[in-house]
């Protein structure tokens, strides 16, 4: 059995979003920042890709006029 005909059989939940957003990075108790482990580790095209999302983000800016849960950047 086949779980998706196609990619936009997958549904994402996302919220009408026009604002601004603050973006926060969560830091572990000890004070380790999970993602700046695995983003000092990302190839520089990929970090400079995760850079302008974040940014687009905190900007408001989304596409197409929804900001989503999850953000994928393909690389």
């Amino acid at each position: 059995m086949q779980l998706f005909n196609k990619l936009s059989d997958i549904v994402t939940h996302s919220l009408p979003f026009n604002k601004p957003i603050e973006v926060r990075e969560y830091l572990e108790e000890n004070g380790r920042s999970p993602y700046k482990k695995w983003f000092d580790a990302l190839p520089a095209t990929v970090a400079a890709k995760v850079s302008v999302a974040l940014l687009r983000m905190e900007m408001g800016k989304k596409e197409p006029s929804i900001v989503k849960t999850e953000r994928r950047i393909w690389h």
